[in-house]
């Protein structure tokens, strides 16, 4: 049976070798990791990123509940967050100005989350 199934040649042997143990716990440890890392976060969670959701995304869900716990108590609602005001600037410099903001959200947040 061992001609059927030699083994390996493993290198020189005076270079120093992990056992095949080490090598294994090694290479499926490191798949397990980017396996979850590739997860979005659905599966009995396993979000492994440091927000499941997006900043800008959660102030305008509180903003929203704000506003609406004002109009249920029957007061005029309020912008809690600061709303785009309008201005005389360029079309050119609003979309460098808006490009600007895109990619700075985007470094914030980091690789695991796409820009919108």
């Amino acid at each position: 049976m061992s001609d059927f199934n030699p083994s390996p040649y493993r290198g020189d042997a005076n270079i120093g070798h992990v056992s095949e143990e080490l090598f294994k716990m090694y290479f499926v440890g490191s798949n397990l990791a980017l396996a979850f890392a590739m997860l979005p976060g659905r599966v009995l969670g396993s979000e492994i990123r440091p927000r499941k959701y997006n900043r800008d995304y959660v102030i305008a869900c509180c903003d929203e509940a704000a506003r609406r716990r004002e109009a249920l108590r029957g007061k005029v609602p309020r912008h809690f967050v600061p709303a785009p005001s309008p201005t005389n600037h360029s079309w050119e410099k609003m979309f460098w100005r808006h490009l600007h903001r895109k990619r700075w959200t985007q470094e914030r947040m980091g690789g695991g989350h796409t820009p919108t």
